[in-house]
């Protein structure tokens, strides 16, 4: 296999088209898992970021416990 060169905005980029191809499958667990991997190696920023958007319109819906169970797959 080739050496692949990458960087956090490289790899982060990567995993948001992954993201978003897989949400036009169908396959929302993987994208959101692909699209929170690539919020979190991202680098501090003012700007809002796609999960902390969410929050706010889901009321009781706890974003970060639904990321950490499909990482994790541990029942809550």
């Amino acid at each position: 296999m080739p050496d692949l060169e990458t960087s956090k905005k490289q790899s982060s980029q990567r995993r948001i088209q992954a993201a978003i191809e897989l949400l036009h499958r169908g396959w929302l667990d993987c994208a959101i898992s692909f699209a929170a991997a690539a919020e979190g190696i991202l680098p501090p920023t003012e700007d809002s970021r796609l999960f902390q958007m969410l929050q706010p319109c889901h009321g009781d819906l706890d974003i970060n416990l639904v990321i950490n169970w499909l990482e994790h797959c541990e029942r809550v």
